[in-house]
């Protein structure tokens, strides 16, 4: 049987008790607020070192932080684990022996930095593929060779050029005349004689010229320096070219003829000075 709970009876106290009431809660609850806002601080707004001592004061026990490269302690029979930073690297590439990668090669030009030296002559170059074509100068080495005529190269660039001479092939023209070469280079130097640009001069009488090359072969009449010898006769001379025009004394070729009477010669000039006398030309 089921027994009745007595309603509990309701006094009135009065208008006194009545407003204190109120005010009481008021009371508790203005003291929750800063207790409430301390726990927020406590769980939320610590730092982590004091998120850890606040656990540990809670009673649990504190476990150490990992050391970023390795683990300093370690438990026995237990492999130590290691833990490393991921570390971005540049991909090497060994473009050539050495294992110099792009990086360095990039590095090496812009700094104009020449690591790779010639032990013969003493020349440096930046990449070390360069060397190795450099060296062939002195090797004698002609790994490239012409089909056509048989004729050997250094270089497999230089091949490609001579080629153009038994295609006919001439990609290079001059704007000012028309005029085509199978060299860009070539065309450069063609085109210092429309600007007049003389741009090697002698040290020795002030002569300018457009070719360094000529310049080289100029300064020889300053030095007394003949390095080109005739076989037949001895005879020495300052550029390849007159010793090929005097060879032909010796051989008796004359590849140069005359349209109008057929008579030939051994040198262009004197093709041109003899053509004078037909056309009366002085």
């Amino acid at each position: 049987m089921q027994t009745l709970q007595p309603f509990p009876l309701l006094v009135d106290t009065g208008p006194a008790e009545r407003n204190a009431l109120p005010h009481a809660e008021e009371g508790s609850k203005a003291e929750s607020v800063p207790i409430q806002e301390e726990l927020f601080d406590q769980e939320w707004c610590r730092s982590p070192k004091q998120a850890t001592e606040l656990t540990s004061i809670e009673g649990e026990e504190e476990k150490p932080g990992l050391d970023p490269v390795h683990i300093k302690k370690e438990d026995p029979g237990t492999e130590p684990v290691i833990i490393k930073e991921e570390v971005l690297e540049l991909e090497s590439d060994p473009i050539e022996e050495g294992g110099a990668d792009h990086f360095e090669r990039w590095q090496q030009i812009t700094t104009g930095e020449k690591l790779h030296c010639c032990t013969e002559c003493g020349k440096s170059f930046t990449q070390l593929q360069h060397l190795k074509t450099h060296q062939r100068i002195h090797t004698g080495e002609k790994p490239y060779r012409c089909t056509e005529c048989g004729k050997s190269f250094t270089q497999l660039q230089h091949l490609k050029t001579h080629l153009r001479v038994h295609t006919g092939e001439k990609p290079y023209s001059c704007t000012q005349c028309g005029k085509r070469f199978t060299q860009r280079k070539t065309l450069k130097t063609h085109l210092r004689i429309h600007t007049g640009e003389k741009p090697y001069s002698c040290t020795q009488c002030g002569k300018r010229f457009r070719q360094q090359n000529t310049l080289k072969t100029h300064l020889r009449i300053h030095t007394g320096e003949k390095p080109f010898s005739c076989t037949q006769c001895g005879k020495c001379f300052i550029q390849q070219h007159s010793l090929k025009t005097h060879l032909r004394h010796h051989t008796g070729e004359k590849p140069y003829c005359c349209g109008q009477c057929g008579k030939s010669f051994t040198q262009l000039h004197h093709l041109k000075t003899h053509r004078r006398t037909h056309t009366g030309e002085k």
